[in-house]
C-alpha cells in the first residue's frame, strides 16, 4: 500500500523516461551485494555458533540466515526472524539451549551496533537530517531500542527471571480459576532451557570475549553493506550523491524502522525512506529507487529464504513419513 501511496503521489510523465537511464552494470552490483549480504549474516551465526560446537557447517548456518530473513520479513516487529534461526540451526544438530544462545547473542551484537549508531547520530545532531520533524520518530525507536536492549540483558544475566515470572503468572490464573497448582512440563522444560542457556552465556563471557567482538565487527559489515547497496541504485540510476550523505541517512532510517510493528517495517521503511531520500533523490525517480532499494535489501532475500524454507521444510516431511512407514512395516514383520 504503500508503494501505490508513493507512486500516486510521485509519479509524473517523466517517471517512464527514467527506465530508460538505468546502468545495468550497477545493478548487477546491487544484486552482488545483496547475496554478499546473505553470506555476511550466515558467517555471523557461524562464528558465533562454532565457539559452542564444531558440528555446525557453513551451509547450516546459511540455511539459518536465510531463514531468519524470510521469517523477520512476514511477522510483526521481526518477531519471527530470531525463532526460525534457533529451529534451523536445533533441526541442523545443535542442541536447542545452545541454538537460543546463538539467537540472542546474534541480536545483541545487532544490538550492540545500534546502541553505537545512535549515539553517533546523537553526537552529530538531527538537524543534518531535516530538522525537528523526525525526531519524535526518533525517539520511538530509541525507546523502543531501550526497551529491547533492556530485555535482552536481563535474559543475558539472569536467563531463569522469565521463567519465574512466567512459572508465577500461570500459578496466579490456576487460582483465580479456582484450580490447584502443579507446575506443567512446559514450564520446567523453560526452566532447563534457561539454566542451560545461563551456562552457554557465561562460554561467552568467559572465553568467547573475542568471538562477540567478532560478530559485532560482521553485524557492521552486514549493515554497512546493506547501506552501500542503496548508494549503488542511486548510481545505477545514473544519480551522483555522496557516499558518506546516503549512508548517513540510511543509518536514521534503521533506526527510526527497525523495531516498527509492521511485518519486515513494510510501510513505515518506503514512506520514510522516501521522505529522507527526497532530499537528493528528483520526484520522479523516488517510486522506481525505493522498490528497486526494496528489493534487493529485503525482497529477493525474502524470496530465497521462503524457498528454502519450504524445500527445507517438505524434505523434513517426506523424511517423517518414511519414518513412519519403517515403524508400520517393522511392526507388521514382529
Amino acid at each position: 500500500m504503500s508503494l501505490i501511496a508513493l507512486f500516486g503521489f510521485t509519479f509524473r510523465g517523466e517517471s517512464f523516461s527514467v527506465l530508460r537511464q538505468i546502468k545495468a552494470s550497477y545493478l548487477f552490483l546491487a544484486l552482488f551485494l545483496s547475496v554478499g549480504d546473505w553470506f555476511l549474516s550466515a558467517s555471523r551465526i557461524h562464528v558465533l555458533a562454532r565457539l559452542l560446537s564444531d558440528r555446525i557447517e557453513y551451509k547450516s548456518s546459511l540455511r539459518a540466515s536465510l531463514a531468519n530473513l524470510c521469517m523477520a520479513a512476514i511477522t510483526p516487529s521481526q518477531t519471527g526472524g530470531g525463532p526460525a534461526q534457533i529451529l534451523m540451526l536445533n533441526r541442523e544438530g545443535l542442541p536447542m539451549p545452545k541454538s537460543i544462545a546463538v539467537g540472542v547473542v546474534t541480536f545483541m551484537c545487532t544490538l550492540v551496533f545500534m546502541l553505537i549508531l545512535a549515539l553517533v547520530l546523537s553526537g552529530m545532531g538531527l538537524q543534518y537530517f531535516g530538522g525537528l520533524k523526525f525526531q519524535l520518530f526518533f525517539q520511538y525507536g530509541s525507546w523502543a531500542f531501550a526497551l529491547v536492549f533492556g530485555t535482552f540483558l536481563i535474559f543475558f544475566m539472569r536467563p531463569t527471571l522469565f521463567g519465574i515470572v512466567m512459572d508465577r503468572g500461570v500459578s496466579a490464573l490456576y487460582r483465580v480459576l479456582g484450580k490447584a497448582y502443579h507446575r506443567p512440563r512446559w514450564i520446567r522444560r523453560l526452566f532447563y532451557y534457561a539454566e542451560e542457556c545461563h551456562v552457554t552465556f557465561l562460554v561467552y563471557f568467559r572465553r568467547g570475549k573475542g568471538t562477540f567482538l567478532a560478530g559485532v565487527g560482521l553485524t557492521f559489515l552486514i549493515f554497512f553493506n546493506k547501506f552501500v547497496i542503496a548508494w549503488v541504485v542511486l548510481k545505477g540510476l545514473g544519480l551522483h550523491p555522496g557516499l558518506v550523505q546516503v549512508v548517513l541517512i540510511q543509518i536514521l532510517i534503521l533506526l527510526i524502522v527497525y523495531f516498527s510493528p509492521s511485518p519486515g517495517s513494510s510501510g513505515a521503511a518506503e514512506l520514510v525512506s522516501a521522505a529522507l531520500m527526497a532530499r537528493i533523490v528528483p520526484r520522479e525517480m523516488l517510486p522506481l529507487y525505493t522498490v528497486l532499494w526494496r528489493f534487493f535489501t529485503l525482497y529477493l532475500g525474502v524470496g530465497v529464504g521462503g524457498a528454502m524454507l519450504l524445500r527445507y521444510l517438505g524434505k523434513g516431511g517426506r523424511m517423517l513419513e518414511g519414518e513412519a512407514a519403517n515403524g508400520v512395516e517393522s511392526t507388521k514383520e514382529e
